[in-house]
């Protein structure tokens, strides 16, 4: 289906294509089945939220321990009409 009325939608030429997700192939709600979905690291979420404001790290015993990535930020699932 198409885009709602109001939404606004951006596409980042520079966006890399992610990585499987779960629920590839898996019927889903309203006569739908889910045939790719994938997701990636927003470059602009890591650069303009994330990027020395926010770290994520390991559990060291209570203390900080080994810095670790973000997860992905978005999802693009393509699905068909069943």
């Amino acid at each position: 289906k198409g885009a709602q009325e109001g939404e606004d939608h951006q596409q980042d030429d520079g966006v890399p294509h992610g990585r499987p997700i779960a629920g590839r192939g898996v019927g889903c709600a309203g006569g739908y089945r889910v045939v790719q979905c994938t997701s990636y690291m927003n470059p602009w979420i890591l650069k303009n939220r994330y990027h020395n404001r926010a770290w994520l790290h390991t559990d060291n015993d209570g203390a900080p321990g080994d810095e670790i990535s973000f997860p992905d930020t978005t999802a693009v699932i393509v699905a068909e009409a069943l």
